[in-house]
């Protein structure tokens, strides 16, 4: 029968157990026993050697009578010598065959010595003394004295050879380790039928478990003894069988699931998540990547990544992936674009990776070429927006909440606080006429493109060029409107330098600013419109354009406006007057902003500001004999200063005061 590993373990730890105890027992016995005849001995000399001293007093002198006495006890077993003493340490008797040895002789003449020392050991004679003594001729001995009658006639000296206890503690010894070894015997005896048996169950059992672990379930254990081991039995066996059919089980599955993946038109393989090595793909998944089965199996999935920290990146994350995009690359080296699915699922007790996916790449580049055309559509239509706003504003389409003229539609429109500005050259048409179709284009052209950055820049857009006219809108506020005029008067300024040539004379331009709340949109037919700006407001701006020629002024801006300047103080400007323009009932106040006149005009101006404001001020309490006073000072001052004059002489015509309505 094969031996057990078990048994083998028990047997041995049983004989060192054994082997321990008997040690054990061997060495405390031998103390013991040491002990036990050592003291034994010990009595057994005190005891011969009491009976000697205590024997009648006559017989001590009986030499021939104590010699029978004490050779009778030497005799007894260990007994080496008896010798008697005198109080001068002469031996009278002794049981030695010849002489007694020097050794003993020495030894006794020093216990006579002792007796002299000191009275304080007096008390030590009335008791048996022992020594231990080493003998050339005998060994190791104990010498027992004992005095006799106190010591006044001598002293009983008995040597027991210790020899005899060490021969009497190895021989109890021996009998002691033969009797374990027998006991040793036969527990092991009985211990090996007793562990063999269940040793046999557990062979029978182990030899099972390693069928099993080699998949034989059919495996079935029978085991004849009624202890544990036949229960493990029946629930090794209860395990197998539920192992068979779960095995049969997942044959069937492992089937079914081979069947269902071949048969499904979608890529599927199966992957390990520790390592990405493949160990399963269907025929779809084959013909994705190019390859054979047996060529795709265990390769790892990282080599099919384009960009392999994108495949770190999905192993790091550990819930389902759904509909990712990712370019892979075949063995060959071709891109495709593959829609994936990773599911993390157990396959063959392995933690893998389920994939899926779909072959996108033809149209990925489908979506590649469509998104190409609509870039090319998108840049078209951009170019086509930027084209248009050159005709419609940019900032009229975001008013119209637009994102692209060709959402415009008919009728759109919305309600805004703006101003509006409007600039005309003066003498146009009489410059117009001197001058060929093609110089008269080109001369607006320039004049236009140095006054269109004057009104982007401040946050203005032109709505529409009107002949020489332009007519421009400002979200913000009022002050917007009014530093684009001066911009726009500055820049002709600028411009005018150039053109300091008989046929090239100096113009001049008038701007009007008015502010207020406009209808902006699209008006037209079905196959023309246009965006404008219709109110009120607009065609008061307009008009005040107009007053700039009866004034002789570069800028005027009405009260709505003035009222709307974060800091009027800011600029050069004075009331001109309240007036009544056409189409209007109502009265309006409108105020000249000269930062832009030629310095010396400017500063002429700001000279005479005090006395024209004086000048109005008593004009318009009709108190004319003082304002024609004041204006004719300024007018001394500064000759060219139109509304001045105009004031004058209506001081002057006492009835055309209050009248002039432009």
């Amino acid at each position: 029968m094969k031996t057990s590993k078990l048994l083998r373990k028990a047997l041995l730890i049983q004989v060192m157990l054994f082997a321990l105890i008997t040690v054990s027992i061997s060495l405390f016995s031998s103390w013991h026993l040491r002990e036990s005849l050592t003291q034994e001995y010990q009595n057994k000399g005190i005891a011969i050697s009491q009976s000697i001293a205590f024997i009648q007093e006559h017989l001590l002198t009986d030499y021939v009578m104590l010699q029978t006495v004490i050779d009778h006890f030497l005799g007894m077993e260990g007994v080496v010598y008896v010798v008697i003493t005198n109080t001068q340490g002469e031996i009278t008797t002794h049981t030695f065959m010849n002489s007694v040895p020097e050794q003993i002789m020495v030894h006794l003449a020093a216990q006579t010595r002792k007796r002299h020392i000191s009275s304080i050991l007096e008390s030590m004679h009335t008791s048996s003394q022992i020594k231990e003594l080493f003998i050339n001729e005998i060994g190791t001995i104990f010498d027992i004295r004992f005095p006799i009658l106190m010591g006044e006639l001598g002293y009983v000296h008995v040597g027991l050879d210790k020899y005899s206890i060490g021969v009497k503690i190895k021989t109890a010894i021996f009998n002691q380790i033969i009797l374990i070894l027998l006991l040793s015997v036969i527990s092991t005896a009985i211990a090996y039928v007793f562990i063999s048996r269940v040793a046999k169950d557990v062979i029978i059992l182990t030899e099972g478990i390693k069928r099993v672990q080699t998949h034989d379930f059919n495996t079935f254990i029978e085991v004849k003894s009624k202890n544990e081991i036949a229960f493990l039995a029946e629930a090794f066996n209860s395990l197998v069988a539920n192992l068979r059919e779960y095995s049969y089980f997942l044959e069937c599955s492992e089937e079914r699931f081979r069947v269902i993946t071949e048969t499904i038109p979608i890529p599927l393989l199966i992957y390990r998540k520790t390592d990405g090595s493949i160990f399963y793909a269907n025929q779809q998944a084959c013909k994705l990547f190019g390859l054979n089965r047996g060529a795709l199996l265990n390769r790892q999935m990282q080599e099919f990544f384009e960009n392999p920290e994108e495949y770190q990146e999905l192993s790091t994350r550990f819930d389902y992936i759904n509909d990712y995009e990712a370019q892979l690359r075949k063995i060959d080296g071709n891109l495709l674009w593959v829609t994936i699915f990773l599911q993390p699922i157990e396959f063959k007790n392995e933690e893998s990776i389920l994939f899926t996916g779909f072959d996108m790449t033809g149209r990925k580049q489908e979506e590649e070429e469509r998104m190409k055309i609509s870039d090319q559509i998108e840049y078209e239509l951009f170019l086509l927006n930027k084209a248009y706003e050159r005709f419609i504003p940019r900032q009229f389409l975001s008013l119209l909440d637009k994102k692209s003229i060709i959402e415009v539609a008919l009728g759109d429109h919305v309600e805004k606080e703006m101003s509006i500005l409007f600039a005309d050259i003066r003498g146009f048409t009489e410059l117009s006429e001197k001058i060929s179709p093609h110089e008269n284009f080109k001369f607006i052209n320039a004049y236009l493109c140095r006054m269109e950055p004057a009104i982007t820049e401040n946050n203005g857009f032109i709505d529409k060029y009107i002949g020489d006219a332009i007519m421009a809108l400002f979200i913000g506020c009022a002050d917007d409107a009014l530093k684009a005029g001066i911009a726009m008067l500055v820049r002709l300024n600028d411009y005018n330098e150039t053109r300091q040539r008989p046929e090239r004379p100096a113009i001049k331009i008038g701007v009007g600013i008015n502010t207020g709340v406009l209808m902006l949109g699209t008006v037209g037919g079905q196959n023309r419109m246009d965006g404008t700006v219709i109110s009120d407001v607009v065609n008061l701006a307009s008009r005040v354009e107009g007053l700039t020629k009866i004034y002789g002024t570069s800028l005027l801006i009405t009260e709505y406006s003035y009222s709307k300047l974060k800091n009027p103080s800011k600029y050069h400007i004075r009331e001109v007057d309240r007036v009544k323009v056409k189409g209007k009932s109502k009265g309006v106040t409108v105020y000249e902003v000269f930062d832009a006149d030629l310095p010396e005009v400017k500063n002429l101006k700001i000279q005479t500001l005090a006395d024209f404001e004086q000048g109005f001020k008593l004009y318009h309490e009709n108190v004319l004999d003082e304002a024609y006073c004041y204006f004719e000072r300024v007018l001394v001052t500064n000759p060219t200063d139109q509304v001045a004059r105009i004031y004058l002489e209506r001081c002057y015509d006492s009835s055309e005061v209050g009248t002039y309505l432009g």
